[in-house]
Protein backbone atom coordinates (compact mmCIF):
# COMPACT_ATOMS: atom_id res chain seq x y z
CA UNK A 1 0.00 0.00 0.00
CA UNK A 2 1.06 3.46 -0.90
CA UNK A 3 2.77 5.04 2.43
CA UNK A 4 1.03 8.59 1.52
CA UNK A 5 -1.96 7.47 0.75
CA UNK A 6 -1.72 5.43 4.48
CA UNK A 7 -1.07 8.57 6.24
CA UNK A 8 -3.48 10.95 4.23
CA UNK A 9 -6.19 8.20 5.82
CA UNK A 10 -4.87 8.61 9.16
CA UNK A 11 -4.97 11.93 9.38
CA UNK A 12 -9.33 12.05 7.28
CA UNK A 13 -9.68 9.68 10.68
CA UNK A 14 -8.13 11.86 13.38
CA UNK A 15 -9.73 14.72 11.81
CA UNK A 16 -13.01 13.06 11.89
CA UNK A 17 -13.11 11.97 15.22
CA UNK A 18 -12.15 15.53 16.61
CA UNK A 19 -15.22 16.59 14.88
CA UNK A 20 -17.06 13.78 16.68
CA UNK A 21 -15.28 14.92 19.77
CA UNK A 22 -16.00 18.76 19.18
CA UNK A 23 -19.74 18.02 18.65
CA UNK A 24 -20.32 16.00 21.95
CA UNK A 25 -18.72 18.81 23.96
CA UNK A 26 -21.31 21.13 22.46
CA UNK A 27 -24.37 18.77 22.36
CA UNK A 28 -23.58 16.92 26.00
CA UNK A 29 -21.22 18.59 27.93
CA UNK A 30 -21.88 18.77 31.31
CA UNK A 31 -21.30 22.46 32.54
CA UNK A 32 -18.08 22.63 34.76
CA UNK A 33 -18.36 22.99 38.41
CA UNK A 34 -18.43 27.04 39.40
CA UNK A 35 -16.04 27.71 42.29
CA UNK A 36 -16.38 31.51 41.75
CA UNK A 37 -16.38 33.64 44.87
CA UNK A 38 -19.71 34.92 45.66
CA UNK A 39 -21.39 33.30 42.54
CA UNK A 40 -24.90 33.33 42.82
CA UNK A 41 -24.93 29.69 41.45
CA UNK A 42 -21.31 28.81 42.96
CA UNK A 43 -21.26 25.58 43.78
CA UNK A 44 -17.44 25.95 45.29
CA UNK A 45 -17.29 26.87 49.13
CA UNK A 46 -17.44 30.48 48.78
CA UNK A 47 -20.29 30.13 46.45
CA UNK A 48 -24.06 31.46 47.04
CA UNK A 49 -25.92 28.60 45.32
CA UNK A 50 -27.07 27.20 48.53
CA UNK A 51 -28.61 30.68 49.82
CA UNK A 52 -30.38 31.27 46.80
CA UNK A 53 -31.72 28.23 46.80
CA UNK A 54 -32.43 28.54 50.55
CA UNK A 55 -34.70 31.67 50.16
CA UNK A 56 -36.31 30.23 46.75
CA UNK A 57 -37.60 27.38 48.79
CA UNK A 58 -39.11 29.43 51.43
CA UNK A 59 -41.29 31.98 48.98
CA UNK A 60 -38.56 34.68 47.65
CA UNK A 61 -38.75 35.75 43.91
CA UNK A 62 -35.36 36.54 43.22
CA UNK A 63 -34.76 38.42 40.15
CA UNK A 64 -30.72 39.13 39.05
CA UNK A 65 -29.71 42.71 37.89
CA UNK A 66 -33.34 43.51 36.20
CA UNK A 67 -34.30 47.27 35.54
CA UNK A 68 -36.16 49.46 36.75
CA UNK A 69 -36.84 49.22 40.14
CA UNK A 70 -40.24 49.33 41.22
CA UNK A 71 -42.39 49.71 43.64
CA UNK A 72 -43.73 45.60 43.77
CA UNK A 73 -40.16 45.10 44.73
CA UNK A 74 -39.65 44.28 48.83
CA UNK A 75 -35.74 44.18 48.81
CA UNK A 76 -33.10 44.56 46.81
CA UNK A 77 -29.80 43.14 47.75
CA UNK A 78 -25.99 44.89 47.06
CA UNK A 79 -23.32 42.50 46.97
CA UNK A 80 -20.94 45.38 47.67
CA UNK A 81 -20.34 47.17 44.32
CA UNK A 82 -19.56 51.18 43.35
CA UNK A 83 -22.39 52.66 41.29
CA UNK A 84 -22.73 56.16 39.44
CA UNK A 85 -24.04 59.16 40.31
CA UNK A 86 -27.57 57.96 38.76
CA UNK A 87 -27.65 54.34 39.94
CA UNK A 88 -27.47 55.87 43.64
CA UNK A 89 -29.96 58.31 43.25
CA UNK A 90 -32.62 55.69 42.03
CA UNK A 91 -31.86 53.65 44.21
CA UNK A 92 -31.98 55.89 47.44
CA UNK A 93 -35.18 57.20 46.04
CA UNK A 94 -36.94 53.71 45.75
CA UNK A 95 -35.71 53.01 49.78
CA UNK A 96 -37.51 56.30 50.47
CA UNK A 97 -40.40 55.25 48.71
CA UNK A 98 -40.91 51.72 51.10
CA UNK A 99 -38.43 49.71 50.02
CA UNK A 100 -35.70 47.73 52.38
CA UNK A 101 -32.09 47.88 50.81
CA UNK A 102 -29.87 45.33 52.11
CA UNK A 103 -26.21 45.42 51.72
CA UNK A 104 -23.02 43.23 52.21
CA UNK A 105 -19.84 44.70 53.42
CA UNK A 106 -18.73 48.39 54.20
CA UNK A 107 -17.10 48.70 50.50
CA UNK A 108 -20.31 49.40 48.45
CA UNK A 109 -21.12 53.32 47.34
CA UNK A 110 -24.59 52.52 49.44
CA UNK A 111 -23.74 50.84 52.41
CA UNK A 112 -23.89 53.53 55.06
CA UNK A 113 -21.48 53.01 58.46
CA UNK A 114 -17.50 51.72 57.77
CA UNK A 115 -15.63 49.07 59.43
CA UNK A 116 -15.52 48.53 63.03
CA UNK A 117 -13.93 45.79 65.74
CA UNK A 118 -12.44 42.51 64.49
CA UNK A 119 -15.05 39.42 65.38
CA UNK A 120 -14.82 36.17 65.19
CA UNK A 121 -16.91 32.75 66.30
CA UNK A 122 -20.28 32.96 67.26
CA UNK A 123 -21.99 36.07 67.96
CA UNK A 124 -25.00 37.00 69.96
CA UNK A 125 -28.05 39.12 68.92
CA UNK A 126 -28.07 41.95 71.50
CA UNK A 127 -30.92 43.56 69.83
CA UNK A 128 -34.41 43.87 69.28
CA UNK A 129 -35.29 43.88 65.58
CA UNK A 130 -38.69 42.29 63.69
CA UNK A 131 -36.43 40.68 60.94
CA UNK A 132 -34.18 39.08 63.43
CA UNK A 133 -36.63 37.56 65.95
CA UNK A 134 -35.49 33.76 66.75
CA UNK A 135 -32.40 34.32 65.53
CA UNK A 136 -30.23 34.10 68.42
CA UNK A 137 -26.78 33.87 67.24
CA UNK A 138 -24.97 33.46 63.67
CA UNK A 139 -21.37 32.87 62.94
CA UNK A 140 -20.28 34.69 60.03
CA UNK A 141 -16.41 33.43 60.79
CA UNK A 142 -13.59 36.08 61.35
CA UNK A 143 -15.13 39.41 59.81
CA UNK A 144 -14.84 43.23 60.63
CA UNK A 145 -17.75 44.49 62.00
CA UNK A 146 -19.61 47.37 60.84
CA UNK A 147 -19.50 51.03 63.00
CA UNK A 148 -23.08 51.52 64.15
CA UNK A 149 -23.04 54.86 64.38
CA UNK A 150 -25.70 56.80 62.69
CA UNK A 151 -28.18 53.82 62.74
CA UNK A 152 -31.33 52.99 64.17
CA UNK A 153 -30.42 49.19 64.98
CA UNK A 154 -27.53 47.46 65.90
CA UNK A 155 -27.70 43.57 66.07
CA UNK A 156 -25.40 40.74 66.72
CA UNK A 157 -22.85 43.45 68.05
CA UNK A 158 -19.36 42.52 69.53
CA UNK A 159 -16.99 45.37 70.77
CA UNK A 160 -17.84 48.64 69.41
CA UNK A 161 -19.22 47.04 66.11
CA UNK A 162 -22.00 45.30 64.81
CA UNK A 163 -22.30 42.72 62.44
CA UNK A 164 -25.88 43.92 61.11
CA UNK A 165 -27.33 47.79 61.43
CA UNK A 166 -30.47 49.11 60.13
CA UNK A 167 -31.16 53.03 59.40
CA UNK A 168 -34.60 53.73 58.41
CA UNK A 169 -34.75 56.23 55.50
CA UNK A 170 -38.17 57.84 54.57
CA UNK A 171 -40.86 54.43 54.55
CA UNK A 172 -37.99 52.22 53.70
CA UNK A 173 -35.00 50.99 55.19
CA UNK A 174 -30.85 50.56 54.63
CA UNK A 175 -29.74 46.99 56.11
CA UNK A 176 -26.05 46.55 56.10
CA UNK A 177 -24.34 43.22 56.97
CA UNK A 178 -20.65 43.19 57.73
CA UNK A 179 -20.05 40.21 55.35
CA UNK A 180 -21.17 37.66 52.77
CA UNK A 181 -19.49 35.06 54.00
CA UNK A 182 -22.56 34.14 56.36
CA UNK A 183 -24.17 32.96 53.45
CA UNK A 184 -21.96 31.08 51.60
CA UNK A 185 -22.01 27.49 50.89
CA UNK A 186 -19.74 26.48 53.54
CA UNK A 187 -21.27 28.77 56.15
CA UNK A 188 -24.73 28.85 55.71
CA UNK A 189 -24.97 25.78 57.83
CA UNK A 190 -24.01 27.35 60.99
CA UNK A 191 -25.64 28.44 63.91
CA UNK A 192 -28.33 29.97 62.91
CA UNK A 193 -26.93 31.65 59.97
CA UNK A 194 -29.63 30.33 57.85
CA UNK A 195 -32.91 31.10 60.28
CA UNK A 196 -31.36 34.57 59.44
CA UNK A 197 -30.93 34.65 55.76
CA UNK A 198 -35.19 33.41 56.12
CA UNK A 199 -36.06 35.73 58.30
CA UNK A 200 -34.34 38.88 55.95
CA UNK A 201 -35.15 37.71 52.39
CA UNK A 202 -38.09 35.04 52.28
CA UNK A 203 -41.99 35.37 52.66
CA UNK A 204 -44.64 34.41 50.60
CA UNK A 205 -45.05 37.80 48.80
CA UNK A 206 -41.30 38.76 49.26
CA UNK A 207 -39.77 39.52 45.61
CA UNK A 208 -36.08 40.31 45.87
CA UNK A 209 -33.63 41.64 43.34
CA UNK A 210 -30.30 41.10 43.12
CA UNK A 211 -27.99 44.12 42.13
CA UNK A 212 -24.72 44.94 40.55
CA UNK A 213 -23.20 48.44 39.11
CA UNK A 214 -23.70 48.84 35.52
CA UNK A 215 -21.38 48.28 32.80
CA UNK A 216 -19.42 45.85 35.14
CA UNK A 217 -19.51 42.64 32.63
CA UNK A 218 -17.14 42.11 29.93
CA UNK A 219 -17.55 40.86 26.62
CA UNK A 220 -15.02 38.18 27.77
CA UNK A 221 -17.67 37.17 30.34
CA UNK A 222 -20.45 36.46 27.91
CA UNK A 223 -18.82 34.03 26.52
CA UNK A 224 -19.76 30.10 27.22
CA UNK A 225 -17.78 27.62 28.40
CA UNK A 226 -18.80 25.67 25.93
CA UNK A 227 -17.69 27.67 23.00
CA UNK A 228 -13.87 27.87 24.82
CA UNK A 229 -14.05 23.81 24.62
CA UNK A 230 -14.83 23.91 20.95
CA UNK A 231 -11.67 26.69 20.45
CA UNK A 232 -9.31 24.48 22.85
CA UNK A 233 -10.57 21.35 20.62
CA UNK A 234 -10.42 23.03 17.39
CA UNK A 235 -6.53 23.99 18.54
CA UNK A 236 -5.36 20.63 19.07
CA UNK A 237 -6.78 19.36 15.71
CA UNK A 238 -4.99 21.92 14.38
CA UNK A 239 -1.59 20.95 15.87
CA UNK A 240 -2.27 17.29 14.73
CA UNK A 241 -2.91 18.68 11.06
CA UNK A 242 0.22 20.76 11.48
CA UNK A 243 2.05 17.71 12.67
CA UNK A 244 0.70 15.04 10.10
CA UNK A 245 1.76 17.82 7.26
CA UNK A 246 5.03 18.36 8.60
CA UNK A 247 6.44 14.01 8.23
CA UNK A 248 7.32 13.24 5.08
CA UNK A 249 4.66 10.29 4.95
CA UNK A 250 5.65 8.96 1.10
CA UNK A 251 8.73 6.55 0.69
CA UNK A 252 12.38 7.91 1.56
CA UNK A 253 14.36 8.70 -1.71
CA UNK A 254 18.11 8.54 -1.39
CA UNK A 255 20.24 11.77 -2.48
CA UNK A 256 23.46 12.62 -2.40
CA UNK A 257 24.23 15.84 -0.96
CA UNK A 258 26.76 18.30 -2.48
CA UNK A 259 29.86 19.35 -0.56
CA UNK A 260 29.46 23.13 -0.45
CA UNK A 261 33.00 23.96 1.38
CA UNK A 262 35.97 22.67 -0.42
CA UNK A 263 37.61 21.60 2.56
CA UNK A 264 35.06 18.96 3.95
CA UNK A 265 35.85 16.97 0.60
CA UNK A 266 38.50 15.07 2.98
CA UNK A 267 35.60 14.17 5.38
CA UNK A 268 33.75 12.73 2.07
CA UNK A 269 37.08 11.33 1.22
CA UNK A 270 37.76 9.86 4.44
CA UNK A 271 34.06 8.85 4.31
CA UNK A 272 34.31 6.76 1.50
CA UNK A 273 36.99 4.82 2.40
CA UNK A 274 35.28 3.80 5.42
CA UNK A 275 32.35 2.86 3.56
CA UNK A 276 33.63 1.36 0.53
CA UNK A 277 36.37 -0.60 2.68
CA UNK A 278 39.30 1.37 1.77
CA UNK A 279 39.39 2.25 -1.59
CA UNK A 280 41.69 4.91 -1.69
CA UNK A 281 42.12 5.18 -5.40
CA UNK A 282 37.86 5.28 -5.75
CA UNK A 283 38.07 8.25 -3.31
CA UNK A 284 41.03 10.25 -4.88
CA UNK A 285 39.11 9.87 -8.14
CA UNK A 286 36.13 11.48 -7.21
CA UNK A 287 37.99 14.14 -6.25
CA UNK A 288 40.16 14.63 -9.30
CA UNK A 289 36.72 14.09 -11.26
CA UNK A 290 35.08 16.38 -8.99
CA UNK A 291 37.90 19.17 -9.83
CA UNK A 292 38.11 18.82 -13.37
CA UNK A 293 34.44 19.65 -13.64
CA UNK A 294 35.14 22.86 -11.71
CA UNK A 295 38.05 23.68 -13.50
CA UNK A 296 35.93 23.26 -17.09
CA UNK A 297 33.71 25.44 -15.37
CA UNK A 298 36.17 28.25 -14.45
CA UNK A 299 38.65 27.94 -17.65
CA UNK A 300 35.38 27.57 -19.88
CA UNK A 301 36.32 24.93 -21.83
CA UNK A 302 34.50 21.31 -22.64
CA UNK A 303 37.97 19.60 -22.33
CA UNK A 304 37.72 15.97 -21.44
CA UNK A 305 41.03 14.84 -21.89
CA UNK A 306 43.23 15.18 -18.30
CA UNK A 307 46.38 15.97 -19.75
CA UNK A 308 45.26 18.95 -22.35
CA UNK A 309 43.17 19.80 -19.12
CA UNK A 310 45.83 20.14 -16.76
CA UNK A 311 48.13 22.15 -19.86
CA UNK A 312 45.10 24.51 -19.57
CA UNK A 313 44.95 25.18 -15.60
CA UNK A 314 48.55 25.20 -15.24
CA UNK A 315 48.61 27.96 -17.86
CA UNK A 316 45.60 30.26 -17.04
CA UNK A 317 46.82 29.31 -13.45
CA UNK A 318 50.52 29.75 -13.13
CA UNK A 319 51.07 26.03 -11.73
CA UNK A 320 53.57 23.57 -12.49
CA UNK A 321 52.47 20.57 -14.84
CA UNK A 322 53.55 18.59 -13.11
CA UNK A 323 51.87 19.49 -10.35
CA UNK A 324 48.56 19.88 -12.08
CA UNK A 325 48.66 16.31 -13.84
CA UNK A 326 49.11 14.70 -10.91
CA UNK A 327 45.97 16.57 -9.08
CA UNK A 328 43.88 15.83 -12.59
CA UNK A 329 45.03 12.21 -12.44
CA UNK A 330 46.34 10.87 -8.97
CA UNK A 331 47.50 7.32 -7.80
CA UNK A 332 47.14 6.75 -4.62
CA UNK A 333 48.58 3.39 -2.81
CA UNK A 334 47.80 3.94 1.05
CA UNK A 335 45.29 6.28 3.02
CA UNK A 336 48.41 8.85 4.36
CA UNK A 337 49.03 9.46 0.38
CA UNK A 338 44.98 10.14 -0.22
CA UNK A 339 45.11 12.88 3.31
CA UNK A 340 48.02 14.27 1.28
CA UNK A 341 45.98 14.73 -2.17
CA UNK A 342 42.55 15.79 -0.56
CA UNK A 343 45.13 18.78 1.09
CA UNK A 344 46.77 19.49 -2.35
CA UNK A 345 43.51 19.78 -3.59
CA UNK A 346 42.04 21.60 -1.03
CA UNK A 347 44.73 24.19 -1.24
CA UNK A 348 44.69 24.36 -5.15
CA UNK A 349 40.91 25.49 -4.81
CA UNK A 350 41.65 28.02 -2.51
CA UNK A 351 43.92 29.40 -4.96
CA UNK A 352 41.89 29.13 -7.77
CA UNK A 353 38.93 31.39 -5.83
CA UNK A 354 42.09 33.79 -5.28
CA UNK A 355 42.59 34.13 -8.66
CA UNK A 356 38.99 34.14 -9.77
CA UNK A 357 38.34 36.95 -7.54
CA UNK A 358 41.35 39.21 -8.32
CA UNK A 359 39.84 38.95 -12.37
CA UNK A 360 36.49 39.67 -11.43
CA UNK A 361 37.71 43.56 -9.13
Amino acid sequence: MNVSRLGNRWVFLGALATLFTVVALLVGTTPPRNDTPYALDGNGKDGLHAWVLLIGSFGARIEHNAKPLTDRLDVVVDLGNQYQGNQTAEIHRWVRQGGRLVVFGTSSSLAPGGESDFASGVIQRRCVYANTVGVLHIDPGGVKLVDPKGSDVACFGSGRGAFLTVKRVGRGEVIQLASLDVFTNQRIDRQQNASLAVRLFSGNTTSVRIIEAAGKASPISLIGDNVWFFLLEALVALGLWVLAKARRLGKPITERLPVVVPGSELVVAMGDIYQRGNHRQHSADQLSATLARDLRDVIGSPERDPERLAELASARFDVDPIVMKRLLQPFISHDGELLDYARAVAHFRSEVQDVTRRANV
